[in-house]
């Protein structure tokens, strides 16, 4: 006769999986494991983890009517993260580690496992028996033991500024209950789902992660005018730091400044920073639903300095849908409705991935005929590289002619990335290092090394420069066959109006044609000496001092080419 009951009863039915289909069964358990790799499973999360949970914990905690609350959680943090560690791994004494316990107990701690019945229980129960049997050696060997201890290294992360915050309101007078649920309520609470929420998880990887994130933010703005203040400070600080860097980002070789290079993806959920005289930028995750607060900030400095009401209203609207979009995403329909287990194909036929970023090289006129496995940029993992290279050559192809089996190692890399996720391109990472260290074509930065790429940001955009060259050749020759062609047709005033839209596009297409014919011959010259190394007729040592040069030419080309566009595009 309890409706609270009732309801919770039919929800634990609905979670044990027994009302869905034997499809959204197996989609549901792929997309966990997904998720699992993405996050718990994935070393690198622990950094990502730990600075999301404390801004927004920071800013959720705004709503207690408690004195000193930031300062104490700040000061509390690190050392409630020890002790959450040594709770997770049922070890060490410090001053905190009683203060989890009882954390725990109180029912503070969120839990990431699934309700399940009691056939999965005794299942689950039986396959734990049968490992147990196993020498200790092998159980702390395996694969499956190292995922746990990442899992509870995250768990430490995850429970820090809950514990922090559970802590001060206990101490303030608030009952362990009331200080439980406060703590539980901080950030993302997984285990609130609805009785949908299982199966349209099993299609959209973090739907009940996004949907709990935005109603904690919500219920947080709504309740307190301190959370609001808050936020609006973060729009304050979103605004400075943007003027910080464009008043400290260096200039790249072509002129433009480098913090202009990076991608409005990137600036949209991290936080930048060049500091002065610096040439790499710090570069920390943003917490999600915070970063659309921090990108409008930027966005109103950008428009101050000139930028386009409308694209940037655009670029925040965008920012607004990847935040509080539960189905991830502000690309096309199509790609937002497609299933997570779908993506990996979706985003290689449109050569977009889930930032919107090209997968591979566009294949522009001056590039067809060049077999698929030389179609990549310079930052692909070697390792993808090799195999794509290895199934290329054992199926009858080389470096001029493609074989049987001929695909870019970039494909290789998405669909590696993918079904081992963010913890299979960590461990990828830490294999390539020796290989990028010792390829002559490329430079190790920190992009490339574990851990360190999620506080530094990048300091090469050799790669981008590139691709910006074609995007603009291209861009100034079809300018310029679409003028011809209104003069062909005797459209004498639609050709007048095209010349004079695109009076400065049109001016560059003699160094266009000039830089793209240059490049074409030195593209040649390169794959000439790639033939002969893979031939045998040029040693490695050889091979490297010999490529140099035309490297560097390549370069030179594409930065005087952007330099004059950037130039045209920029005068007063």
């Amino acid at each position: 006769d309890n409706p609270a009951a009732v309801r919770l009863a039919t929800a634990i039915r609905n979670l044990d999986g027994e009302k869905m289909s034997f499809v959204v069964q197996m989609m549901s358990k792929a997309t966990r494991f997904l998720s699992a790799i993405n996050t718990s499973y994935n070393p690198e999360f622990v950094i990502s983890n730990a600075l999301r949970d404390l801004q927004t914990g920071l800013t959720t905690a705004q709503q207690f009517d408690a004195e000193g609350m930031t300062k104490k959680i700040i000061q509390g943090w690190l050392p409630a993260m020890l002790g959450a560690e040594q709770g997770a791994f049922k070890t060490g004494n410090s001053e905190w580690r009683p203060w989890f316990d009882e954390y725990t107990a109180a029912g503070g701690r969120v839990y990431f496992n699934q309700m399940h019945d009691v056939d999965a229980l005794r299942t689950d129960l039986q396959k734990k028996f049968k490992e147990s049997g196993k020498s200790k050696m092998k159980r702390t060997l395996s694969i499956r033991a190292l995922g746990k201890t990442i899992e509870k290294v995250n768990l430490g992360v995850e429970s820090a500024v809950r514990l922090s915050v559970y802590r001060h309101l206990r101490e303030t007078g608030m009952s362990k209950d009331k200080s439980a649920a406060a703590a539980k309520e901080l950030t993302v609470n997984f285990n609130r789902k609805g009785t949908m929420g299982p199966v349209i998880n099993s299609f959209y990887m973090f739907f009940n992660a996004g949907v709990q994130g935005t109603f904690t933010l919500a219920r947080a703005a709504k309740a307190s005018r301190k959370v609001r203040v808050a936020l609006g400070g973060i729009v304050v600080t979103g605004a400075l730091m943007e003027i910080f860097n464009q008043l400290w980002s260096p200039e790249d070789e072509d002129g433009e400044k480098k913090y202009d290079k990076i991608g409005a993806h990137e600036k949209s959920r991290n936080f930048i920073l060049y500091l002065p005289n610096s040439k790499q930028p710090i570069e920390l995750p943003m917490g999600y639903g915070l970063n659309f607060f921090y990108h409008l900030g930027r966005a109103i400095t950008e428009v101050g300095m000139g930028r386009d009401v409308m694209d940037a209203v655009a670029e925040v609207a965008t920012t607004g849908m990847e935040a509080f979009n539960p189905i991830g995403g502000a690309g096309s329909f199509v790609k937002q409705m497609s299933p997570t287990l779908l993506d990996p194909a979706m985003e290689l036929a449109l050569n977009e991935d889930f930032a919107g970023r090209a997968i591979m090289p566009t294949r522009y006129p001056h590039h067809s005929g060049e077999p698929e496995h030389l179609r990549h940029f310079k930052s692909v993992s070697p390792t993808a590289k090799a195999i794509a290279k290895g199934l290329n050559d054992a199926t009858g192809g080389n470096s001029v002619e493609p074989g049987a089996i001929d695909i870019s190692p970039e494909t290789i890399e998405h669909w590696f990335s993918f079904i081992t996720g963010s913890a299979g391109r960590t461990a990828q990472r830490f294999v390539d290092i020796p290989s990028i260290i010792a390829d002559p074509e490329r430079e190790i930065t920190s992009k490339d090394i574990p851990f360190a790429r999620k506080l530094i940001g990048a300091s090469n955009f050799e790669w981008k420069n590139k691709q910006r060259f074609y995007e603009r050749t291209n861009a100034v020759m079809i300018a310029k066959k679409r003028l011809e062609k209104l003069k062909e047709e005797g459209r004498a005033r639609q050709a007048y109006d095209f010349n004079k839209e695109n009076k400065k596009l049109l001016t560059l297409h003699s160094e266009a044609m000039d830089s793209v014919r240059y490049m074409r011959r030195l593209r040649k010259h390169l794959s000439q000496l790639h033939t002969a190394k893979e031939l045998g007729h040029l040693s490695q040592a050889e091979y490297a001092a010999n490529i140099k040069p035309f490297q560097q030419e390549v370069k030179t080309v594409v930065n005087k080419f952007n330099t004059l566009y950037y130039t045209a595009f920029n005068e007063e």
